[in-house]
């Protein structure tokens, strides 16, 4: 019957449970509202059955009116809630006759002889039951990927699923992950997202080091590579003549970090979003200077001594705003591009912690 799953929060699951106590010996009953799968909203009603001990009926006037503040806040009915006081929670004939809402999901919460909310569709008389738990997979990166010793884990949540509550099973499954909490970021489908994010089935919660360090204009350039990048190139692709001005930005490996020996470097990175935030750097180039083009590489893998990690290139037709958006690029990039550095001496390796912007990213 259903090929979508709905999201309920804690904070309205928490209500709906509320709501039941309150009304108890009673069932209670409301409508639950939200947009793009996402219930954000509880519309309390009041419970005029004959019998409200064993049955739900919502007088019409007060349901049109919760469904018009649906639609006047611009969001959708999402759900149908009420409670079974002494039973489980599982539709009853007379809850499957009051289904009529097919496109809505019908939460019941049952108090006896525990509290368990569940969700069901209910169309034509069949039932079907939402599953109670939400299976993503975690993508670690950097330090994060060695302390869990895998680049990737499948994991089953209970439902509601937000990214914090995700991150609590990994911390369980692998507890020096909570040394690095603080200092975290997580990304949800490649966007970022806080703690409180839900999670729906199928999603990919990548799990964040603090990184070291619209679609764009055509004529830019974004590319993550394994190869040793080729600045002429690059310089080559981007120049046209309507450029006065060339500014490139060659960031290489070191032989030294604070009195210590490096042999090389590796580098690390969420690819798809990797790309992603380069993009946006790109779009935010433009908006402060007028440019003609923007290239940025970022090498993974080994890096030798000397050989190059990242290249920015900037055209434009004065020097000045060429020179200043490069300086902003390489910056921008440093903070919010997930990709990681780690180092490596002669008595041993270190992931670098770089620039990060206090309280998030910018």
């Amino acid at each position: 019957m259903s090929d979508k799953l709905v999201q309920i929060t804690d904070a309205i699951a928490a209500a709906i449970e509320a709501h039941a106590r309150r009304e108890h010996p009673a069932e209670c009953c409301g409508l639950l509202s939200g947009s793009n799968g996402l219930i954000i909203d509880i519309h309390q009603l009041r419970n005029d059955a004959d019998k409200p001990e064993t049955r739900y009926f919502a007088t019409p006037e007060e349901l049109f009116a919760a469904m018009r503040r649906i639609r006047e806040s611009g969001q959708a009915l999402l759900g149908v809630y009420h409670s079974h006081p002494r039973t489980a929670a599982y539709p009853s004939a007379s809850d499957v006759e009051m289904a009529f809402y097919p496109e809505a999901f019908y939460f019941i919460i049952s108090l006896d002889p525990n509290v368990e909310l569940r969700a069901f569709k209910i169309e034509d008389a069949r039932i079907e039951i939402m599953p109670n738990t939400v299976r993503i997979t975690a993508l670690l990166f950097g330090q994060a990927r060695e302390w869990a010793g895998s680049s990737s884990l499948d994991l089953e949540l209970d439902a509601p699923a937000t990214v914090e509550s995700a991150f609590t099973v990994l911390k369980a499954q692998h507890p020096r992950l909570a040394e690095m909490q603080r200092s975290l970021l997580f990304a949800v489908n490649e966007e970022y997202a806080s703690p409180s994010h839900p999670l729906s089935d199928g999603d990919r919660l990548a799990v964040l080091p603090p990184v070291s360090g619209g679609e764009a204009p055509s004529r830019d350039i974004f590319e993550i590579t394994r190869e040793p990048i080729n600045i002429a190139g690059l310089r080559a692709r981007l120049l046209e003549g309507d450029s006065g001005a060339v500014v490139i930005f060659d960031g290489v490996a070191r032989n030294n970090t604070k009195g210590h020996l490096t042999l090389y470097l590796e580098y690390e990175g969420y690819e798809p979003m990797a790309l992603r935030t380069m993009e946006q750097i790109g779009r935010e180039v433009h908006e402060r200077w007028p440019i003609n083009c923007v290239g940025i590489i970022h090498r993974l893998g080994r890096i030798d001594i000397t050989e190059s990690s990242v290249v920015i290139v900037i055209t434009s037709a004065h020097r000045k705003i060429a020179f200043e958006a490069c300086h902003y690029g390489i910056d921008r990039l440093k903070r919010i591009v997930p990709i990681w550095k780690k180092e490596y001496f002669e008595d041993g390796a270190v992931w670098v912690e770089n620039e990060q912007v206090a309280g998030g990213r910018q």
